[in-house]
């Protein structure tokens, strides 16, 4: 007589956490089909704890190509886009050391820009393979770092590792002493001479003052910024609406009192800003081999984030535009426009780029 074989019946939850960690291991979406193939279930199955997964926010259907995929909803990255487990495990040695050598030096719970810039600058100055994207606050980690994670359960070995440490204690050091966020995000805006982020700093310095004593300026560094935006064909709606604020911008600062728009203003530099930190991500992320094809990446794991962010800055934009013209009947007739001097201010700009090193399609030279 055969001996029958017994096969262990999986739960529900076991089921669901064999699916997490496929989606995880192929580093891409997949179909349910390819899924059902993988965990070695069947198709109604499979598809039935995709769903619950959705549901749970942890698994995220796309469309590509015309197929239904699924990919992880991760915790650990910005936006999604997966890491390697080497690159995780290298994350975890420099979050991890980072962070003993800040309480070493009195800061019991660093600020998570104290410790991205801090590794921002080792990973470069030893070429550590790890994935690195400018966003919002300038050049960071793929990697989030999350204050309350316990960073310390990979035991690795990497090349220069005392070197490393030591260089990364004469980093700290000088992150503890600049302290002010703002004065740590300037210092690598700086050190990267990254022209784009440095008018945006500029810009909120501005917008916080007395806009009525700033307009020229406020003027002329929204424009330096406008040429700062790397011009790509895929950068075309997003340097079309910064150049609509700018714009916008030249017109109110001909207001008798640009201090009682100082809110709206900011509000929609906000979102501008972020509309163009989103790209910059974009950009930047796709610059590494394995993320080259561009439109599989915008469609896996950015369209969704680049879109919202331009919905959000066309409509805050546009409500700006309706505040200044509300606004001309304090003024006795609408502004007039001297070619001249727009002109002449638009000559002065790209003068002034030019010799920081900044071309007009907003490459760095």
């Amino acid at each position: 007589m055969a001996k029958v074989i017994e096969r262990e019946k999986k739960t529900s939850e076991q089921i669901k956490q064999r699916i997490l960690e496929e989606l995880d291991k192929q580093q891409k979406p997949l179909s349910i089909q390819d899924i059902r193939k993988e965990i070695g279930s069947n198709w109604l199955t499979a598809k039935e704890y995709i769903k619950e997964l959705q549901q749970e926010r942890k698994v995220k259907e796309i469309i590509l190509g015309g197929k239904r995929l699924f990919r992880l909803v991760r915790e650990d990255t910005y936006l999604d886009v997966p890491i390697t487990k080497p690159e995780k495990e290298k994350f975890y040695f420099l979050f991890d050391n980072a962070r003993k050598i800040f309480k070493a030096k009195g800061v019991e719970n660093p600020k998570k820009i104290q410790i991205q810039k801090s590794i921002i600058n080792v990973i470069d100055k030893f070429s550590i393979q790890v994935p690195t994207v400018w966003y919002l606050y300038g050049k960071m980690t793929l990697m989030k770092y999350e204050p309350e994670k316990d960073y310390s359960q990979y035991t690795i070995k990497i090349e220069n590792q005392n070197e490393i440490i030591n260089y990364m204690k004469g980093v700290i050091s000088e992150v503890v002493k600049l302290n002010w966020t703002k004065a740590i995000c300037k210092s690598q805006y700086c050190a990267y001479d990254k022209s784009l982020y440095q008018k945006k700093e500029e810009i909120y310095e501005i917008l916080s003052d007395d806009l009525d004593k700033n307009k020229e300026e406020l003027r002329k560094k929204v424009v330096e910024m406008y040429f700062s935006f790397p011009t790509n064909e895929d950068s075309l709606r997003i340097n079309s609406l910064i150049h609509e604020f700018e714009i916008l911008i030249g017109k109110m600062i001909l207001l008798p009192d640009l201090n009682k728009y100082k809110k709206v203003i900011l509000e929609t530099f906000d979102a501008v800003w972020k509309m163009t930190a989103i790209y910059m991500f974009y950009e930047s992320l796709t610059k590494y081999p394995r993320f080259k094809d561009k439109e599989e990446i915008k469609s896996i794991y950015l369209e969704d984030s680049i879109n919202n962010k331009i919905s959000i800055a066309e409509e805050i934009i546009s409500d700006l535009e309706i505040e200044y013209l509300n606004s001309l009947s304090e003024i006795e007739e609408p502004p007039k426009f001297g070619a001249n001097k727009l002109t002449d201010l638009m000559k002065t700009v790209v003068s002034e780029m030019e010799q920081e090193g900044v071309e007009e399609n907003g490459s760095i030279s």
